[in-house]
């Protein structure tokens, strides 16, 4: 398996037929085929299904479609530190960060550091904690932005402020009219939209409390759900930051009375990894 050969089966995927990535990628068909094939040979499976309509990628082919790319992007980020990095003066740092940090990137510390590098490149990452957690182990960013709560092994970082969950709606159920905040029992009588980053463990602290829940939607991304609690398809749970990023009105949430999904954002890097001048410098400003 090479490099080459990953990058003609990105090529067959992203075409969806083998001669027109041939075309794409400037070779005739027959080369192209027999490329594929001896990375199915040496693979020892099958990566896509020819059919009349085009490629249908096989589960071994979606595996390897998600690692070829990860390889691929390791290969040309390595290529391009090593061949045009210029220490000091100009650089790329990869950020990775979840949905919800609102308000934290851009930040004064960044600011400080375009001032001392003027010429740096910023390449931000939008996914969950955990996928995150994952690119800072691979290597593909040098610092992420998460949220807690996450496994910190041999992870450092600056933390920032605790901020609690809030239930968002479209319309205030009549049970919680005189209520200032929502306990777990009142969330118990609702339909709840969620986050996937939470979905374990909201599951289980209702488990553990022996109170029912009902999951109307679960979705990605915590702005998603609260465009399904607008538009009435439940209460919405998410960070109080992401309520006001998304401009919620006050009547339109409550403030959820339970301090142990009380949560705060992150900026990480990996304990013993060799950074970057300039990772090395804005982590240098975040914790003066």
């Amino acid at each position: 398996m090479n490099l080459k050969q990953l990058e003609y089966f990105l090529a067959i995927v992203e075409e969806g037929q083998i001669t027109a990535a041939a075309q794409k990628l400037h070779i005739s068909q027959p080369p192209l085929s027999y490329q594929i094939h001896l990375l199915e040979k040496e693979l020892g499976a099958k990566v896509f299904v020819r059919g009349s309509k085009g490629i249908t990628l096989t589960e071994s082919g979606k595996q390897l479609k998600q690692r070829a790319e990860q390889i691929l992007s390791l290969a040309e980020l390595t290529k391009n530190e090593i061949g045009k990095y210029q220490q000091g003066k100009s650089g790329t740092l990869r950020i990775g960060t979840v949905s919800t940090s609102a308000g934290l990137l851009p930040n004064k510390e960044m600011q400080q550091l375009t001032a001392d590098y003027p010429h740096i490149h910023f390449e931000i990452y939008e996914d969950n904690t955990f996928n995150i957690l994952d690119k800072l182990k691979n290597g593909m960013i040098e610092l992420g932005v998460v949220r807690t709560p996450f496994n910190n092994q041999n992870i450092e970082g600056k933390y920032f402020n605790t901020e609690p969950m809030i239930a968002v709606f479209s319309e205030l159920p009549q049970s919680w009219s005189k209520k200032e905040t929502v306990a777990l029992a009142d969330l118990s009588e609702q339909p709840l939209v969620i986050y996937r980053r939470f979905e374990q463990l909201i599951h289980a602290t209702f488990a553990d409390q022996q109170l029912h829940t009902f999951i109307s939607c679960t979705c990605d991304d915590g702005r998603t759900a609260i465009t399904w609690a607008k538009s009435g398809m439940g209460i919405a749970i998410v960070p109080a930051s992401i309520g006001k990023m998304m401009k919620v009105d006050k009547a339109n949430y409550k403030t959820i009375d339970y301090p142990e999904w009380w949560t705060k954002l992150a900026i990480i890097w990996l304990a013993e990894a060799e950074l970057s001048p300039l990772a090395k410098r804005l982590t240098e400003l975040f914790l003066k």
